[in-house]
């Protein structure tokens, strides 16, 4: 049985579907790498802090993440995609919570075959970077920007209080 024994508080849950439901707990741990399916950050350009880099897919506006590889790190999955969807290289990075993801019935995993543990963790970090924004080098992105926090709210993006989390956590880390 997966489990993950953390200092938490869960402060969002969600859908995705009849089968998959989620929690996301606000954590400055993460969840073993062996527990984990994917991994997010909140890209914040160290020009501007108030600067955020977002992806849009089919899905819409969402953090740079993903899936992670066989054998991945949880830090190298996480560079790995922000390059790939947002052309973000993180040079520091912080965690400030996790989402755990249940499902009552086994789902297939398309990226690697099998299927995904019925319970899973999506660590989510805060990554800065000094490095200037370079384009994204993936290929399953529909689009990327950079966004200041007010042009958030009109955007279409079901992770805005994720968003809006991580980035109380950033501030919080700066005072």
């Amino acid at each position: 049985m997966n489990r993950f024994n953390s200092t938490s508080i869960k402060v969002h849950e969600g859908q995705w579907d009849d089968n998959v439901s989620w929690e996301f707990h606000l954590s400055d741990e993460v969840p073993d790498s062996s527990l984990c399916s994917a991994v997010y950050c909140l890209a914040i350009s160290g020009t501007n802090p108030e600067s955020i880099v977002l992806t849009r897919n089919h899905r819409g506006w969402e953090m740079l993440g993903g899936h992670m590889e066989p054998g991945e790190t949880l830090e190298q999955a996480m560079v790995r995609e922000a390059l790939e969807e947002g052309g973000f290289y993180p040079t520091t990075y912080r965690p400030f919570g996790f989402r755990k993801v249940i499902a009552k019935e086994p789902v297939i995993n398309d990226h690697h075959g099998g299927t995904y543990p019925l319970i899973s963790y999506i660590p989510h970090f805060v990554a800065t970077t000094d490095r200037p924004i370079g384009e994204p080098t993936g290929e399953e992105i529909l689009e990327r920007r950079i966004f200041t926090i007010d042009s958030l709210p009109p955007i279409e993006t079901s992770g805005l209080a994720i968003i809006t989390a991580g980035l109380v956590a950033f501030r919080n880390l700066q005072s």
